[in-house]
């Protein structure tokens, strides 16, 4: 027990915790990842929560501040509810490994630019939903599985 009687060794052991985690909070600082204002005429990737895996009837995208909520209205009917104003939408429904489809644009049906409207027809699970919103200039894209709408009527 002369191994817990060294002062050095228990200052160490006490220190080293410490250490750890400052140089983990600091080389987070160093090359985390910072949130930039989204600059016109680039183009951002949306990321799928986790409600556009199951069967519900909605799935969220988001990029930061801009939140898109991506409901199925009956059937092929989908509406899409924006945090912010947007300029416009595509949607297209394109089956799984080509991208030949024809984007569609969805109707503005809210004011303020915040709620949009499309119909696409009734998806397949062989299909995905690609979207492209435009807000301040910028680009906004996602490509979504269908696993949402296939609520069974």
């Amino acid at each position: 027990m002369a191994f817990f009687t060294n002062k050095h060794l228990i200052v160490a052991m006490l220190v080293t915790p410490v250490l750890a985690v400052l140089a983990w909070i600091g080389v987070d600082q160093w090359v985390g990842e910072k949130p930039h204002i989204a600059i016109s005429g680039n183009t951002y990737p949306l990321k799928e929560e986790a409600g556009c895996r199951y069967v519900g009837g909605s799935c969220r995208l988001s990029n930061g501040e801009l939140e898109l909520e991506l409901q199925q209205q009956g059937l092929g009917r989908f509406a899409l509810h924006s945090s912010h104003p947007l300029e416009g939408v595509k949607i297209a429904l394109v089956e799984v490994g080509q991208n030949d489809a024809k984007p569609l644009p969805m109707a503005v049906t809210g004011g303020e630019g915040r709620r949009w409207q499309a119909l696409l027809g009734k998806p397949n699970p062989d299909q995905r939903i690609q979207l492209v919103a435009r807000a301040n200039g910028a680009l906004y894209f996602a490509e979504t599985a269908v696993t949402f709408t296939l609520a069974e009527e």
